[in-house]
């Protein structure tokens, strides 16, 4: 099947984003508006894919989660997002802090979501890393999300924040998640596509799975 092989593709263009994200400087754009049109090369959120790679993100542990973030935040994405360093750089608003600084609820806090621009064979693809190669999407407005963060280095000029390695790191706060199932076929669909969802999953078994983590998660903040 040429899924797999897709697959573990993207695991390793992935890694190098991850890499890229940390290294490359150069790259802004105040126009992310603009990438909706562009392909986006995600793998769908797999339950099998994750128990057989043995990463253990398909039992998270969302004590160690938390204990790891340098910040666990509720709230929901402001109107300004640009493209700088390999990332869509978004304006979040706080709602409510859970762990770490800022102390004030309703500040402001930038939050890099790892989806950089490369070029494909057929012209620029959107390239998701980190906490979102396993079906994460940016995040949409009007909803709250509970995110778990680390401070990005001095380095890179920007005083704001990552999303924690994993996929259960930006989580929307809801009873019911909106999602999408992709089929192999629709690898490389126009960010668009996704824009009235949260989590893009391979199969009902593997949504299950997700929901039952987000749901330890809101349990875990208090919601």
């Amino acid at each position: 099947m040429l899924w797999p092989l897709a697959w573990a593709a993207l695991c390793i263009v992935a890694v190098c984003v991850g890499v890229a994200a940390r290294m490359s400087y150069s790259d802004s754009s105040s126009d992310a508006r603009s990438f909706t049109n562009l392909a986006y090369a995600v793998a769908p959120y797999s339950i099998d894919d994750l128990e057989r790679l043995g990463t253990g993100l398909d039992s998270p542990s969302i004590d160690e989660l938390g204990r790891e973030a340098d910040l666990v935040v509720l709230g929901s994405i402001g109107d300004a997002r640009e493209y700088v360093h390999k990332s869509l750089l978004t304006d979040f608003h706080i709602k409510r802090v859970i762990k770490g600084s800022p102390s004030e609820d309703g500040s402001s806090i930038k939050v890099f979501e790892p989806i950089g621009i490369y070029k494909g064979p057929d012209g620029k693809v959107l390239v998701p890393g980190d906490a979102y190669v396993f079906g994460g999407v940016p995040m949409r407005p009007e909803i709250e999300y509970v995110l778990f963060l680390e401070r990005v280095a001095d380095s890179v000029g920007i005083d704001g924040y990552i999303l924690s390695g994993s996929p259960y790191s930006k989580v929307p706060v809801s009873d019911n998640v909106a999602y999408r199932v992709n089929e192999p076929g629709e690898y490389g669909l126009p960010l668009g596509e996704y824009a009235d969802c949260d989590i893009v999953v391979a199969d009902e078994r593997s949504l299950e799975n997700y929901e039952c983590a987000q749901q330890a998660i809101l349990d875990f903040v208090g919601e």
